[in-house]
């Protein structure tokens, strides 16, 4: 049993009013987004857990968080109210993106989050409202072209913002910071069936020792092994969590053919076996 996703069944969705109690319901455990969100957090706070960093999300900011991300919710305050527009994965890979606006994907995998100056921010309050009035009165307005110009121009807009603030570049990445992103992306799309190094390589037509050697320098430290295993144990300790399935069959799931090796591989990481986990949380 994968990781739950987050889907949208239309090509475009938006959503007005986001509670905490929502959020919670539906983000407390892992999800893996096959969406492009962007969220505005009108006012509270919170705390979560995107591709493996900690953010603290206040009032006044806007999130882009690109498809086949993992994200958990850790804590909300009673008063937060988000509004989010998401476009469907199949849509984003359908629409024939341009070379300058792929490059902006890259922008928003590194740093998701901006705080907005309080005129922009009601400017942006302005666009989620339109955005969504349009949508549930009027949606036929939003055929593919139009989609396609709205999704360009909240990307091309995030950007410039968070250049004007010193906290992005939009330079074009250099080609190692392309190839970790991708190895994160593959990673993402293949831990469960592939544990090892060289299938990344071989992935990307490199040799695992230059690989090895781009993933530690632009993950300021962090080996291509121990990215692959945090990312398994994310998938498991959410299993572990919101499923009654057996360890030795998530262990299958996770692609491990052995359930006393992932115990043991659970434990190194976790500092409990599965089973102490799954108790520990009830």
């Amino acid at each position: 049993m994968p990781t739950p996703e987050l889907h949208i069944s239309t090509d475009f969705a938006t959503d007005d009013n986001i509670s905490g109690e929502r959020l919670l319901a539906y983000f407390s455990n892992l999800r893996k987004t096959k969406a492009l969100i962007f969220a505005l957090c009108i006012r509270g706070r919170v705390k979560a857990v995107i591709n493996l960093i900690q953010y603290n999300i206040g009032s006044g900011t806007v999130l882009a968080i690109p498809a086949n991300s993992f994200i958990q919710i850790l804590k909300v305050s009673e008063d937060i109210e988000i509004r989010a527009i998401l476009f469907s994965l199949p849509l984003i890979h359908e629409i024939h993106l341009d070379k300058p606006t792929v490059d902006k994907f890259y922008i928003i995998n590194e740093r998701p989050l901006l705080p907005l100056p309080e005129k922009i921010f009601s400017i942006y309050i302005d666009t989620f409202s339109l955005l969504s009035r349009v949508r549930k009165d009027v949606p036929f307005l939003f055929s593919r072209a139009t989609l396609k110009s709205i999704l360009e121009t909240l990307l091309q807009g995030f950007t410039e913002l968070g250049e004007r603030k010193a906290l992005l570049q939009v330079a074009p990445p250099d080609k190692q910071s392309v190839i970790f992103r991708k190895f994160i992306r593959l990673v993402q799309e293949y831990h469960a069936q592939e544990h090892q190094v060289q299938f990344y390589a071989a992935k990307m037509g490199m040799k695992p020792t230059q690989l090895c050697h781009i993933v530690k320098k632009k993950s300021e430290g962090q080996t291509a092994m121990e990215i692959i295993n945090n990312i398994l144990i994310l998938d498991a300790r959410t299993l572990l969590r919101t499923t009654s399935t057996p360890a030795k069959d998530i262990a299958l799931n996770l692609g491990f053919n052995n359930a006393s090796f992932f115990s043991k591989f659970f434990k190194k990481h976790v500092g409990m076996t599965p089973q102490e986990f799954r108790n520990a949380e009830k």
